[in-house]
């Protein structure tokens, strides 16, 4: 399952902004709505937690900016934050509530409009000392994935079994493609961890 066939699953959750969305107004930002934007795009998650979000701005508010630190953030992580679930109830803990960034659904949209597309010349070199660290089920889903023709290609495995490790054995291959590779490895690079059976497939 891409990234955006998981977005698109969860787009119809998403709330209109309002007041409680949105509530600090784009004058108490310490830098203009341009450059948080491009601070918020640094996140490493298709969704995230709100905490996630402050962490990361944290990290970044110039050291010149004017009040309160903490009031600041938080201002920021409201402006930028767009949440893809279901508000918390009063018995989920802390971090239930994810978030995901403009930046994000537009890349999953532009993943999402190659979904059909194909083209031989996106077919890597891949060598076996690629995946000379994988299981036999890794291997035969990233081979299946390097010889594909097809610009997006699923990947289904449960959390932990390895999808980002196994994902690492395209980079040579990739490296060692031509130009035109590179749109198909951005794609390969945006997926999402879904449960699926016990074993590690591409379908």
């Amino acid at each position: 399952m891409c990234a955006a066939c998981a977005w698109t699953a969860t787009h119809t959750m998403r709330p209109a902004p309002n007041a409680h969305a949105r509530r600090a107004p784009a004058r108490t930002l310490p830098v203009d709505r341009a450059r948080l934007a491009q601070m918020a795009a640094h996140v490493d998650k298709a969704a995230f937690t709100r905490a996630d979000m402050v962490e990361l701005l944290g990290a970044q508010l110039p050291v010149d900016a004017r009040g309160d630190p903490r009031a600041l953030i938080e201002a920021m992580a409201d402006e930028v934050g767009v949440r893809i679930s279901a508000p918390a109830e009063t018995h989920h803990c802390e971090g239930h509530v994810k978030y995901t960034v403009d930046a994000v659904m537009h890349e999953e949209e532009a993943i999402l409009a190659m979904v059909d597309d194909a083209d031989t010349r996106t077919r890597l070199d891949l060598r076996p000392q690629d995946i000379g660290d994988l299981s036999t089920d890794q291997a035969r889903a990233i081979a299946n994935i390097a010889t594909s023709a097809h610009l997006v290609e699923p990947l289904q495995a449960p959390a932990g079994a390895g999808k980002t490790h196994s994902l690492k054995a395209l980079r040579a291959a990739a490296h060692r493609a031509q130009a035109g590779s590179a749109t198909r490895w951005c794609a390969l690079n945006r997926l999402t961890e879904v449960a699926g059976p016990e074993q590690f497939r591409h379908p």
